[in-house]
């Protein structure tokens, strides 16, 4: 193998390298900044044979990759930064279409474009995403960043294989803030309107709010919250931004509102995080952007700064048990429910005779047809029987239209002997 080959080589192994998990730290040491390649496979690795199309790609990879800022820098606690990383990698992007030839401008643009497609994926998004659940950024600028990323994909036909997967290992270092929730509320506003729950029939009884649910433990995309109407949202749409945020406060306002006791708020606080440890963080750290997270980690550093912990997995699954038994808890009185039974049974009845009804109907419909198709076989087989041969039937015809058109002919032929007899006769008289 020639020398050049095995730069070339060099280059590319350095190129496709640590595509794995976090397969750029080894003993705790942070290596050079890998992202992966979609151009490029292991299985080029062998390749001994190189074209001028793949030795301009690969250099041009390899000389991009060393533009890529270090991954430490991103601590992305405001909208301004994630504006700054897209308009950088812009600007780099007119840059190699402007200062390129027009022979090799396709591949140093595929080239740039894997570069910053696999650092988007590998630092960028996943902090980004970290920081719009901490509260940081806001949706607009996050699907903003999304957008840019899925463009970079599809100008070079890829779904991202290949590039490094998301660096989770290490995260920025900064956490969020608590919420701030309001306690004085006016006599006109009722923060309690919106939820569908039971109220307790005395001041004894614990106030309980019915937990969220998700269509799914892994990759959710609804959820279900406990509200009168509008209670089902998309955890992947723009219009369902902060959702569970907005029902955390709302929930807090309400036992407040309701002079719950501080036990009883304490017991929300603690199944409410059961339910994101369960529910919800797990599904923070995919590749999947959910809107309908935003600030969560803000509910979670309010409640750890209350002292609040998660409740042991078998309790949390009685809680949710019982949830589920509160929220059917109002019973309707014996005669209410008796009259309730007989009104289903009595409809259950009619449908049932009205269905008889139809299909005997159809039945007779369909015996009359046949009668029918049996007559007017019958009525066909006496006016033509079936032994009769073709000759017979034609002639038989033939008789019939002499007959029909032969009795006009002869009564013509009646009136003019009667004409010739009325003539001679006045003859014979003159």
């Amino acid at each position: 193998m020639s020398s050049g080959s095995k730069k070339i080589l060099g280059l590319l192994s350095e190129a496709i390298n640590s595509t794995g998990k976090h397969s750029s730290f080894v003993n705790g040491n942070d290596l050079k900044v890998n992202v992966g390649s979609v151009l490029f496979t292991r299985a080029d690795n062998g390749k001994t044979c190189w074209n001028y199309e793949s030795v301009t790609l690969l250099s041009s990879r390899y000389i991009f990759q060393n533009l890529l800022p270090d991954y430490k820098l991103l601590k992305i606690k405001n909208n301004q930064i994630i504006d700054d990383v897209v308009a950088y990698f812009k600007l780099l992007l007119t840059l190699a279409q402007k200062s390129s030839d027009s022979s090799s401008r396709r591949l140093i643009l595929f080239a740039l474009a894997d570069t910053i497609g696999g650092y988007l994926h590998r630092f960028v998004l996943p902090f980004a995403r970290y920081a719009y659940y901490s509260g940081y950024i806001n949706c607009e600028d996050m699907e903003n960043l999304n957008i840019f990323f899925e463009n970079i994909k599809n100008a070079l036909k890829t779904n991202g294989k290949g590039w490094a997967e998301a660096h989770y290992l290490n995260y920025p270092t900064y956490s969020a803030e608590p919420l701030i929730i309001p306690i004085e509320y006016s006599a006109s506003k009722n923060p309690c309107k919106r939820f569908a729950f039971v109220m307790p029939s005395s001041p004894q009884e614990d106030m309980a709010i019915p937990l969220p649910f998700t269509d799914s433990v892994h990759n959710p995309v609804s959820i279900i919250l406990p509200y009168k109407s509008r209670f089902f949202f998309s955890l992947t749409s723009r219009q369902s931004k902060d959702v569970v945020v907005k029902y955390y406060v709302s929930s807090i306002k309400c036992l407040k509102y309701l002079n719950a006791t501080e036990a009883n708020v304490k017991e929300f606080n603690s199944n409410f995080m059961s339910w994101l440890v369960v529910y919800v963080m797990p599904n923070l750290f995919t590749d999947t952007f959910y809107p309908g997270f935003g600030g969560v980690f803000k509910i979670i550093q309010t409640m750890e700064n209350n002292g609040i912990e998660p409740k042991q997995m078998d309790n949390f699954k009685a809680a949710l048990e019982e949830q589920d038994d509160y929220v059917d808890e109002y019973e309707p009185p014996p005669q209410q429910r008796d009259m309730i039974l007989y009104g289903v049974c009595i409809t259950v009845l009619i449908w049932i005779l009205l269905g008889c009804i139809l299909l005997c109907c159809r039945m007779r419909s369909e015996k009359c047809q046949k009668d029918i198709c049996k007559q007017n076989a019958t009525d066909e087989t006496e006016i033509c029987p079936v032994g009769r041969s073709s000759a017979s039937r034609s002639n038989t015809g033939s008789q019939k239209f002499r007959r029909a058109y032969g009795s006009s002919s002869d009564e013509s032929k009646h009136k003019g002997e009667i004409y010739r007899k009325k003539r001679k006769d006045k003859k014979n008289f003159i």
